[in-house]
């Protein structure tokens, strides 16, 4: 009966939650929505569909600018955000059920924040995108028992985060290293930690000097800034 009533709160409280953000974004940023559509031009031709990946992080940033044509329709762009809210909140509690924490109320926070981030037109959607991929990526990580398994598995999603989301792959790996310290015990851990620290620098160094064209400090923080 305890668990059927704790099952039914929480149902009410992801509800609440996710009509909450579809209100705010759908009725009070409104226009914030149709701006962020009116200073980007997505364009379906070869030639700016492949400049995306002649930087990091250009996958988050191709379907980001590609839902956010859409945001010229504000209710469409409400529905778009509250969904990928909703994915950040699923993936979120996937890995605290894990972990053995069963609660609503942290998984809860990240719709908050994202609420918050996305007020601000220098937030683009690609970021929400390239965190809920880190989500996605730890949580298959995590997922998987044998150490030598899960370590080739990290150095490949590690590869697809770096090049598909750019400054977004260091929460991968900080999240990977995390996980190894606080729940994998033995000496081969070790290993593991020091080869995934050692590719955060390396691969964003060779990959600004054998293959893309851009400032060396951009290869550690695109799509990100400053």
């Amino acid at each position: 009966m305890k668990l059927a009533a704790d099952n039914i709160y929480k149902n009410i409280a992801i509800s609440v939650s996710l009509v909450g953000l579809l209100v705010y974004f759908g009725v009070f940023n409104r226009y914030h929505l149709i701006y962020l559509e009116q200073i980007q031009l997505f364009r379906y031709s070869a030639d700016y569909l492949t400049g995306f990946f002649q930087e990091p992080g250009g996958l988050i940033c191709l379907l980001g600018s590609f839902f956010t044509q859409f945001f010229r329709i504000p209710w469409l762009g409400a529905i778009l955000l509250t969904l990928s809210g909703f994915l950040v909140y699923q993936q979120t509690r996937a890995i605290f059920m894990k972990q053995g924490l069963k609660g609503v109320l942290f998984p809860l926070l990240p719709l908050a924040l994202l609420a918050a981030l996305h007020s601000n037109h220098n937030f683009p959607l690609a970021f929400t995108l390239g965190y809920l991929l880190s989500l996605v990526c730890f949580n298959l990580y995590i997922s998987i028992s044998k150490n030598r398994l899960r370590f080739l598995a990290g150095l490949a999603l590690y590869a697809f985060m770096y090049y598909g989301a750019g400054v977004f792959s260091f929460l991968t790996i900080f999240l990977f290293i995390l996980y190894e310290i606080l729940h994998i015990k033995g000496t081969q851990r070790y290993f593991f930690i020091l080869t995934l620290g050692i590719l955060s620098f390396l691969v964003p160094y060779l990959s600004w000097k054998y293959g893309y064209l851009i400032p060396l400090k951009e290869a550690w923080l695109l799509p990100v800034s400053f």
